[in-house]
Formats: C-alpha cells, structure tokens, sequence
C-alpha cells in the first residue's frame, strides 16, 4: 500500500504507533530489548495473575502496564532511561516501522504539518526518535522520584479517550484532527475526532 497523497497545507495530523506504524508493540520490544529474552520470559512468568486478570475482566489495562513496568523498570534512573531511549530509536525501532507508515509521517512533516504521535507506550520507548523525526510525543507518563523510575504511571494511560483528553492540551477544545491514523479499539475516539480517518492503512 502506497503512502496517501498529502497536500502542502498545514494540518493537525495524529498517528498512533504501535500497530500503526511499527508492526509491534514497542513497549514489550524494548523491554526485551533492555534485560534480554531469557529475563524477559522469566519477569513475564511472574506477571501471568495479572494476564489472567486482564482477560478476566479483573485488572486493568493500566494496571497489568503498571506491574509489568515496576518487574522491568522499577529503581532503574531516569537517566539510564534516556540514554536507552537513544540507542532503542538507533538500533531497534528501524527493524519495527511500517516502510509505508513512516513514508506517510514523513509527507506530512515535508508538508508542514503539525504532526503528533499519540500513544499508549511510555514516553522513554519512543522519545528519542519521534525527537529525530521531528514530530510531537503525546505517551503515557510515569512517575519519577529522586531521580528514578518507580513502576507507577503519572496520570492516566494514553489509551482511548485519554489520547483526545491529551490532544486537547495542544489543540485546545474540541480536538478536531485533519487527519488521523490507528488500527485498534485504543484509537477510536481520535479516529471519531478526525475529519480525515485511516483505520489499519498500512497493511
């Protein structure tokens, strides 16, 4: 599938990541990444109660990002933190993007856009290459105390309804996108907020 036709005139233009321009969730792929596979399989072992909860109904999306991060991240500095975001962006998230996705973000930046990529995963995955892209990051943020990760979410997950909560902080009220682009149920509301939508367009 070909990139869509974008014309040279400013726009407010979402895009969702994971999914939509990565081909996996990037979270969990730099979890992996940070600790390796054996460790990664072994803190995920300890993590099944809340799958279990998850599928039951019984814990929240939050809730299974939150333990999952307090197993993976917990006490790690948050300056360890960016420096990893730094070489995820080089080493790993090239191997994850959609070629045809990241044509699309990049017509748009070209264009002038005003591009943002709102998504689910915490900030440290992905800042250091929306930054090299040159669009803005709207992500879940976590807590930092004495200059380190604690496990815990700052405010509410990126998911849902919360991406236009957070699209209005930058676009003020009502969020209404030119043109925005998702592929799951965590992206119908800023899909609903576009005049332009693009369910699943890179597959």
């Amino acid at each position: 599938m070909t990139a869509p036709q974008i014309k040279p005139s400013q726009k407010a233009v979402a895009f969702d990541l994971d999914g939509t321009l990565t081909t996996k969730d990037t979270l969990t792929e730099f979890l992996i990444w940070r600790v390796g596979h054996a460790k990664a399989f072994l803190k995920a072992l300890l993590l099944l109660p809340y799958f279990v909860g998850f599928a039951l109904g019984l814990v929240s999306r939050a809730g299974v990002k939150q333990a999952a991060l307090r197993r993976f991240i917990k006490r790690v500095p948050a300056e360890t933190m960016e420096m990893e975001s730094q070489r995820f962006a080089k080493q790993v998230m090239p191997r994850l993007l959609r070629p045809e996705g990241l044509a699309a973000l990049r017509a748009h930046v070209k264009a002038g856009d005003q591009v943002f990529v709102v998504t689910a995963s915490p900030e440290f995955v992905s800042w250091a290459w929306t930054f090299k892209e040159n669009v803005e990051l709207i992500a879940t943020r976590l807590e930092i105390s004495g200059g380190c990760m604690t496990g815990r979410l700052d405010g509410m997950n990126c998911w849902g309804l919360e991406k236009v909560r957070r699209l209005s902080e930058y676009l003020g009220e009502p969020v209404v996108l030119d043109v925005a682009y998702g592929d799951s149920a965590g992206d119908k509301d800023m899909l609903a907020a576009a005049r332009e939508a693009h369910f699943k367009p890179f597959r």
